[in-house]
């Protein structure tokens, strides 16, 4: 697999400057979404790995309800993820 930087299209390749970013108010985790001119769109996740699945289901659900995920979300190490084809429109609105 090719490693395509975090601003790339992977269907196109067009770079991209602005990102829609939503950041949990407790520094917990970050998302950042991309939603390019081809219609391909993407999220990054910053978060501690045990947080993943609760983010992953709570974007599903449309990012509903609007605080975030119910669960409890850890503190820890932030990795990153890339979401490919995932564009929330919460994250959209919160810019």
């Amino acid at each position: 697999m090719q490693y395509t930087p975090d601003h790339q299209c992977r269907r196109c390749g067009q770079t991209h400057e602005d990102a829609w970013q939503l950041v949990d108010p407790e520094g917990r985790w970050a998302a950042s979404t991309v939603q390019c001119g081809c219609g391909h769109s993407w999220t990054i996740l910053h978060t501690a790995p045990a947080n993943l699945r609760l983010l992953r289901s709570w974007i599903a659900r449309g990012c509903q309800p609007a605080e975030g995920p119910l669960a409890v979300i850890r503190r820890a190490p932030w990795h990153e993820y890339r979401l490919e084809g995932v564009c929330p429109a919460i994250i959209s609105a919160a810019s």
